[in-house]
């Protein structure tokens, strides 16, 4: 292996860490958009209980 290689295997390595950052980022925006349009339970008009099982939720 010449220094050229492991040159090439080192530069790898944060190329990879930044995949995996923009990765986790768009994970956790995606799941505060999802969060920021699904009603709370306590909602008004959020059915619950008994009624919650009878019937879907139409969106």
């Amino acid at each position: 292996m010449t220094a050229g290689d492991r040159l090439r295997r080192l530069a790898a390595v944060p190329a990879l860490a930044g995949v995996g950052v923009m990765v986790l980022g768009a994970a956790v925006a995606l799941t505060a958009l999802r969060g920021a349009t699904v009603p709370p339970a306590d909602a008004p008009g959020v059915p619950d209980g008994p009624e919650a099982l009878a019937e879907p939720v139409s969106r």
